[in-house]
């Protein structure tokens, strides 16, 4: 049997990665946030659904412009951006609805996201000079991190893995993957702790992960994780903003918890670090620069992009620019990996890459990312990571 050699791979996450754990759309956030304001057992509280009546009525406000402007206040990344825009020019209200969206935004991925189904997928393992699958107790984001770490590999030198995440999205499916230990069933020695997988943001003055340690002591495996457009738990300090970000545990990270004081200036740290695609970034550069660059860096030296669930908009032309200079400076790309249930979509991406196509090196796959990951193993053929065996390495 053949076993392709590994390549260094950078995974693209848009929308649609998360939109398969229930995360909303652009398309449908509106809606879907609606159903959780109207839903009286959606866990929103008097006070949540006093902030989601506000953001609802700040965007019935912005019809008028919409006859005036091409603008779509039903678009919620167009909402966020309005409001920010309107913020930074010192409209009060528009302040108020800033704070606010943010809120409604990262809520409303936090109860359409929580408790993820761990569907069972199935993992390939090389037995003898054939192949066998094996079902495993995992949800598709599961067997994703864990097959990016390459947990069946050897223990990264330097404890970073070698590929890289590169994530369009606020939600902490990633995350929430990362923090779950392998099942019983992929251990070699049963009962024995195994070390922790935790992401390298790429943040200035990066502090360290929670609890970071393995419970045996071992230091973690760090995967490299950008996110562009900031993250549920990045807190932020309202006066030290341009260089304090706090990151925090994924069950601590909840809008509606107090994440702490700046150890600056002591101030509560309530706010969140995220910012709308379509925007200019600049207020951001101080806290954000080092991710960005770490995401311009990672595709530089890709022999691989795979692109799961992103539609890469026009409106989104701050990554357009920063992957364009990334695959300037690549002499080492040969394939491009296109997932998406959306046939046009991943046509006309595919037709982005137009050296890359002419060589016939961009391969579109018009599928369901579930079935794509956990079901007949195919992202693990395509990847060329067969395992050597059931029992993951670290």
């Amino acid at each position: 049997m053949q076993i392709m050699s590994y390549r260094r791979n950078v995974y693209i996450l848009g929308a649609g990665f998360s939109a398969e754990a229930g995360a909303p759309t652009v398309a449908n956030f509106f809606r879907r946030s609606m159903e959780l304001y109207k839903n009286p057992g959606s866990s929103l509280g008097d006070e949540g659904r006093e902030i989601y009546k506000h953001i609802f009525d700040y965007r019935s406000s912005l019809e008028v412009a919409e006859y005036k402007v091409r603008i779509d206040p039903e678009n919620i990344e167009d909402l966020f951006g309005l409001a920010e825009m309107a913020s930074q020019l010192n409209d009060p209200n528009a302040e108020a609805a800033r704070k606010n969206l943010i809120y409604v935004i990262l809520r409303t991925l936090e109860l359409t996201t929580a408790g993820t189904p761990a569907s069972g997928v199935d993992i390939a393992v090389r037995s003898g000079t054939s192949r066998k699958n094996i079902y495993v107790p995992w949800s598709l984001y599961d067997l994703f991190v864990q097959t990016a770490a390459r947990r069946w590999l050897p223990f990264p030198a330097g404890g970073i893995a070698q590929d890289a995440i590169i994530s369009l999205n606020y939600d902490l499916l990633v995350e929430r993957a990362m923090e779950k230990p392998p099942p019983q069933e992929l251990l070699r020695y049963r009962g024995l702790p195994t070390r922790r997988l935790l992401p390298l943001y790429g943040l200035p003055d990066e502090t360290q992960y929670p609890e970071g340690q393995s419970s045996n002591g071992d230091p973690p495996c760090r995967l490299r994780l950008f996110k562009l457009h900031g993250s549920a738990n990045w807190a932020i300090c309202p006066t030290c903003k341009d260089h304090r970000v706090k990151v925090l545990g994924v069950e601590e990270s909840s809008i509606t918890a107090a994440p702490g004081s700046c150890d600056e200036c002591g101030k509560d740290m309530m706010g969140r670090l995220i910012v709308p695609p379509a925007w200019n970034k600049e207020e951001y550069l101080p806290a954000l620069k080092s991710v960005w660059a770490g995401a311009a860096e990672a595709p530089s030296r890709a022999q691989r992009i795979w692109i799961f669930g992103y539609s890469m908009p026009d409106v989104d032309k701050f990554f357009r620019y920063l992957l364009a200079i990334a695959l300037q400076r690549n002499h080492d790309l040969d394939e491009v990996v296109i997932v998406n249930s959306n046939i046009d979509d991943c046509v006309r991406i595919g037709d982005a890459f137009r050296a890359l196509n002419d060589r016939k090196k961009v391969l579109r796959q018009p599928t369901q990312i579930s079935g794509y990951i956990g079901r007949g193993t195919t992202f693990q053929d395509q990847l060329g990571q067969l395992h050597p065996s059931h029992y993951v390495a670290w």
